[in-house]
């Protein structure tokens, strides 16, 4: 994969983050200072130039009140059940985010959303 080349995932996550942002009624700015991190890499994410670590995810999901994996998964009810359970094993992994397994979910997980 391109490095700075949006793929799915990113496109996913910039529309999670700013979904919740909206539904919270803040602006990047205010999330930004919740996150600990600069509104315009807020802006980045969620123009899906710029892709969170998953410690970041972790906090963006505990800013929004959701469990981190939710922010990988598109609201449009696109994904398989495959692709969905992997989702789940990705929320588990993230809590384990050190570990190569979380990568290997990942990949696994991009191998199938269309």
């Amino acid at each position: 994969m391109a490095k700075n080349v949006p793929t799915r995932l990113h496109a996913i996550v910039a529309y999670r983050v700013r979904a919740g942002r909206d539904r919270l009624g803040i602006s990047q700015a205010a999330l930004a200072e919740r996150l600990g991190v600069s509104p315009g890499y807020v802006a980045g994410i969620e123009l899906g130039r710029k892709y969170p670590s998953a410690r970041l995810m972790e906090r963006i999901a505990e800013a929004y009140g959701i469990e981190p994996f939710r922010l990988l998964v598109p609201l449009d009810g696109s994904l398989s059940p495959n692709a969905r359970e992997i989702a789940y094993d990705i929320g588990d992994g993230l809590k384990k985010a050190m570990e190569n397994e979380f990568n290997d979910l990942l990949e696994k997980y991009l191998r199938e959303i269309p």
